[in-house]
């Protein structure tokens, strides 16, 4: 992760974990969020910015739990709450830097679905089969 002077990380985790303050804000914000999650029961979340203890160890009911925290010590912290579930994904990033790996990710799988999807056309069409004619089957390119 790029050092950037006027987000000092580092400082901010220091100053997160000696402050009687900020555990009492942690401890309301779980407890409000984890009552959130009661009510809606989310399949998928993802959190961003985790301190010192991600909201995953507070709630076991999803299938997809991803956390992006910039601080280094605080993303060590998340995999090792996580331990071996392998439902939990922890990116060490700022939300703006994992935001662009994932829209780098989601053009390149378009790009393989497209090209996918073009194969497997010719190839049908190659043993005699009209995908077009094919009831309830529909092809996209984009």
């Amino acid at each position: 992760m790029p050092s950037n002077p006027a987000r000092n990380i580092g400082a901010y985790e220091q100053a997160y974990l000696s402050s009687d303050f900020e555990a009492t804000q942690a401890a309301m914000r779980k407890r409000m969020l984890t009552q959130l999650l009661q009510a809606w029961q989310p399949r998928r979340v993802l959190e961003v910015g985790c301190g010192a203890e991600p909201l995953f160890s507070h709630w076991s009911t999803f299938e997809q739990w991803t956390v992006v925290e910039p601080g280094p010590r605080f993303a060590a912290m998340a995999r090792e709450h996580a331990g071996t579930d392998t439902r939990i994904e922890v990116i060490e990033a700022t939300l703006e830097a994992a935001a662009e790996q994932i829209v780098y990710h989601q053009a390149r799988n378009a790009a393989a679905r497209r090209s996918h999807t073009k194969t497997t056309r010719r190839k049908l069409r190659e043993s005699g089969i009209d995908c077009d004619t094919l009831p309830r089957c529909r092809w996209s390119t984009s």
